[in-house]
């Protein structure tokens, strides 16, 4: 049996052959391109990593599978997209962020894997015989839509970040982020919303991110107010058509 064959099995999974990997990185970089978008030469991205609309992936970055990435959202060099993750559109995600990173129990005899994880180490004897838990690495992460995630973030596994949202650079955010709040820190913590309740609601209800991009093409962008009321009348006259 070929060497890959034996140790390219992961979790019930045979992964592709070196050849097959090839193929498959120049099938999703070329559906990628085809959409208006780009994944670096050096980055990673696996072949079931899911997308219909343009996006850009940066030097360095990585994405396993199964993850979505919305339309028009970049991921910076060196960021790394972990299983389980959902992206929505628009976002910016910093250099060397990690979305979706590993929760390991504190709670149990050890914080290694060796206890619940087939991944490592299986060709040892007697080291299959002591996975005997079960724990789950990379819980669904979701991050909305038009989320800013500054260099050096970290964001745990499980956590769900809100639309609008921004996280500070450097921080770890181990909770869910309410739509359009401004976090920071480690733990990331509040610092404040981004805008007024009343205008967050509003934007909400616009899901702007949704719409074509003809429409909008005159919203004055830098006047958030004027923004909002020109979405929100792009909206009514759709209702009403």
């Amino acid at each position: 049996m070929r060497e890959w064959l034996l140790s390219a099995i992961y979790k019930g999974r045979i992964m592709p052959t070196e050849n097959e990997a090839e193929r498959q990185s120049a099938d999703i970089r070329k559906r990628c391109a085809e959409l208006g978008g780009r994944i670096a030469p050096t980055a990673q991205v696996s072949s079931a990593v899911s997308f219909d609309e343009a996006i850009d992936i940066g030097d360095g970055a990585v994405a396993y599978a199964p993850a979505f990435i919305g339309g028009f959202t970049y991921v910076n060099v060196g960021a790394v997209v972990f299983p389980h993750v959902r992206i929505g559109k628009f976002c910016s995600i910093g250099r060397n962020v990690q979305i979706g990173a590993a929760r390991h129990p504190v709670e149990f005899l050890s914080s290694h894997p060796f206890q619940f994880s087939p991944a490592l180490f299986n060709r040892v004897p007697g080291y299959p015989a002591l996975q005997t838990e079960k724990w789950r690495f990379h819980a669904p992460t979701t991050v909305g839509n038009d989320v800013w995630l500054g260099t050096n973030c970290v964001i745990v596994a499980g956590v769900k970040i809100g639309d609008g949202a921004v996280v500070g650079a450097g921080a770890v955010v181990t909770k869910d982020v309410a739509p359009y709040e401004i976090v920071g820190g480690v733990p990331a913590r509040r610092i404040r919303l981004r805008f007024d309740e009343d205008k967050v609601s509003r934007l909400l209800k616009t899901r702007w991110w949704d719409l074509p991009l003809d429409s909008l093409k005159d919203i004055p962008f830098g006047n958030i107010d004027q923004a909002i009321a020109s979405i929100e009348a792009i909206r009514s006259s759709k209702e009403s058509a």
